[in-house]
């Protein structure tokens, strides 16, 4: 389990989940807004480790599908800060600048890397890295493995079901479902009123998936965009949202409350001066 990273903020957002095999739809009612994602055929670089830590890495890279990760790496040598057993190896993703769904693979394929690497007997996993912040993993994963995986239908299910939610709260939603082992979910959503959505919709939409424990499924990213594509909110390898909605999102930032006050929503405002 991660130690540090926004996931302890938040209430789990959405799940992604893939299947080995060609593409499907999710449902007649849902089939453009839905993909499972295949396996990619290509993966990033990786760099160190040994030839099965590199293959079993690259099972796990695939399984995420297209992605815009630079590299990763294998790091056997590490500063004795980390407490690890010696043969403790680290994890380390390159990512573009501000590429939060990159990120977000590179975090979920160094845990997966790091349980994977405990049920194969291969070096302990001792952190996962991105350019930005480092975290310390722990090396049980019974009580990851005790709960069955999210199934394929499950997540199917549930997905469609945000759809149809977002669209009633003015929104429309697409889910990626990729595996790197277990499931894991991406969804955007995209609203040309993202006060309203964030502050009155998000929530409701996310409901069907949010339900779901957070040991079944390997991944969770949300994005919120506006009419015209650009951000709104994101969470997946940590959690951001439009400075000016802070006060719409039913999230908060780390601290959030402690070193200054969200700006009022611009919906919730309007709403008490018309009472």
């Amino acid at each position: 389990m991660t130690v540090s990273h926004s996931a302890a903020i938040l209430v789990p957002l959405a799940l992604i989940a893939t299947a080995c095999g060609a593409a499907r739809s999710a449902g007649s009612d849902a089939s453009s807004d839905v993909e499972v994602v295949p396996p990619s055929k290509t993966t990033p670089a990786i760099v160190g480790g040994t030839p099965k830590q590199r293959e079993v890495l690259h099972e796990i890279l695939s399984g995420i599908g297209p992605t815009r990760l630079e590299s990763v790496e294998i790091v056997t040598d590490l500063e004795k800060d980390w407490g690890a057993p010696p043969d403790a190896v680290g994890y380390g993703a390159k990512s573009p600048h501000r590429d939060g769904y990159a990120r977000w693979q590179g975090e979920i394929a160094g845990e997966v890397f790091a349980r994977r690497s405990v049920q194969l007997g291969l070096p302990p996993v001792a952190y996962i890295a991105d350019e930005s912040s480092a975290s310390a993993l722990s090396a049980s994963t019974d009580e990851k493995l005790s709960k069955p995986p999210l199934t394929l239908d499950e997540a199917e299910a549930a997905l469609k079901k945000v759809v149809s939610t977002a669209r009633e709260h003015g929104a429309s939603a697409e889910a990626r479902v990729v595996k790197p082992d277990r499931l894991a979910i991406a969804i955007t959503f995209r609203t040309d009123a993202p006060a309203r959505f964030l502050s009155r919709g998000l929530e409701p939409s996310l409901a069907p998936v949010t339900g779901f424990d957070w040991q079944r499924f390997d991944g969770q990213y949300v994005k919120v965009v506006d009419a015209k594509g650009a951000f709104v909110l994101e969470s997946g390898a940590g959690y951001s949202v439009r400075p000016d909605l802070e006060g719409c999102s039913p999230y908060l930032t780390l601290g959030g409350t402690l070193t200054h006050q969200p700006p009022p929503c611009p919906v919730e405002e309007t709403s008490t001066q018309a009472r």
